[in-house]
Order: structure tokens, then C-alpha cells, then sequence
């Protein structure tokens, strides 16, 4: 296998891409509670919560959409809890960059890595633990779209 073979394989490839700039830079926080509002305007609203003993938190995220179609990247400093519930009216592909996330659906769970995208449902309850300093590149697909280009 190649190197660009390699780099296209682990995802690693996108953590220096220029489509992320200051530009499309959403925030910079070290408040929870900021982080989860700017989140929920561009998703949807949700609970955040950090997963273990207080610690320092900070997060960062960047934002590009063109029409129906967004690109984001997300990341914490610090191990969080994300319960949004349902999504309702688009559904997510999630790729950490690095690190990993643990994804549950109802009693179903799995982890997401750079080698393995979480496609989220709209239809179905969801929790996540993103561990700290896992970007996660996300792209927000509406239900429709979704929809009419998997026919």
C-alpha cells in the first residue's frame, strides 16, 4: 500500500486540510454550557455533559455549508457525554480524525475511529462518549437528500 493510500485509509489526511479556517471558525470555548448552545444551533439542541471528574474543558468546532449540506469539525478537550435523542430531520456521518467516540443506539453500541464512520439515523435515540482531544469531521445531511440520493 502506498503512503497515499495509507493517509486516505486512516482519515488522518483531513487534520491539515485548508477547508478549516478561521474563517468557519464557529468558537472557541471553555464554557460547557456556550459549547452545548453553539452545537445545538447548528445540530439540534442537546444534553452535554463531561463524562468524568471536573477537568479542564475546552472545545473547538468549524462549520461550512452550502445548501443542505454541512461539513463540520468538532472537537473537546475533555471526555463529554452527548445525548441529543433523535435527530429527527437529518442524519450524520461522523469520522474521527483521531482518537474515538462510543456510539449507542438504543441497546446497540460500537466505537467509531478513523477506520470506522458512524452513520447516524435520524429515526433512532442516540448517546455518544467522545473522548478528549477525538476531532470529529461531521457532515449534516437532511432526511430528504438523504433520502432521494439513496434511491
Amino acid at each position: 500500500m502506498n503512503q497515499a493510500n495509507s493517509h486516505e485509509l486512516n482519515g488522518r489526511h483531513f487534520q491539515n486540510e485548508p477547508i478549516f479556517t478561521d474563517h468557519n471558525l464557529v468558537f472557541d470555548h471553555h464554557d460547557l454550557s456556550e459549547t452545548c448552545r453553539n452545537v445545538g444551533q447548528i445540530f439540534k439542541p442537546h444534553d452535554l455533559k463531561i463524562s468524568h471528574q471536573k477537568r479542564d474543558f475546552s472545545a473547538t468546532m468549524h462549520h461550512v455549508k452550502t445548501g443542505a449540506l454541512s461539513i463540520s469539525r468538532l472537537e473537546y478537550g475533555a471526555d463529554v457525554i452527548i445525548e441529543p435523542d433523535h435527530l429527527d430531520n437529518f442524519y450524520l456521518i461522523q469520522i474521527p480524525t483521531q482518537g474515538y467516540a462510543e456510539i449507542e443506539f438504543g441497546s446497540q453500541k460500537f466505537i467509531s475511529y478513523s477506520q470506522v464512520a458512524s452513520l447516524i439515523s435520524p429515526q433512532q435515540s442516540l448517546r455518544m462518549r467522545w473522548h478528549a482531544n477525538s476531532p470529529q469531521l461531521i457532515l449534516k445531511v437532511s432526511k430528504d437528500d438523504f433520502t432521494y440520493h439513496c434511491r
